[in-house]
């Protein structure tokens, strides 16, 4: 579960995307974790100064069918961790998350 009242997108359906600026300290290879909560599952691509960082990245459903409150299904959070491992430059970049299926 992420910590109280954080900014983040919802909602979402394929075709649509949201830019991150990231400043890079040190080139390297990165793991990169995502913290999302998905009814349905889906792909993302990530791309990095428009050009392709990984290749799509499979997320799992989180909803939870046991929750008592059908509302809840679309609130249960997971952490991937390092669901891409990739080569970044040092610097300020343009993080892009594209939505690729299924959204929400």
């Amino acid at each position: 579960m992420p910590e109280n009242e954080p900014l983040y997108v919802a909602w979402t359906r394929p075709g649509e995307w949201f830019n991150l600026t990231v400043k890079v300290l040190k080139a390297g290879r990165y793991g990169i974790d995502f913290l999302y909560s998905s009814h349905q599952g889906g792909e993302i691509g990530l791309e990095l100064d428009g050009k392709a960082l990984a290749s799509s990245v499979s997320l799992e459903s989180t909803a939870n069918a046991s929750n008592p409150l059908a509302w809840r299904l679309w609130h249960h959070w997971n952490m991937a961790k390092d669901i891409a491992e990739v080569e970044l430059p040092a610097g300020v970049h343009v993080l892009t998350v594209r939505i690729l299926t299924e959204g929400r």
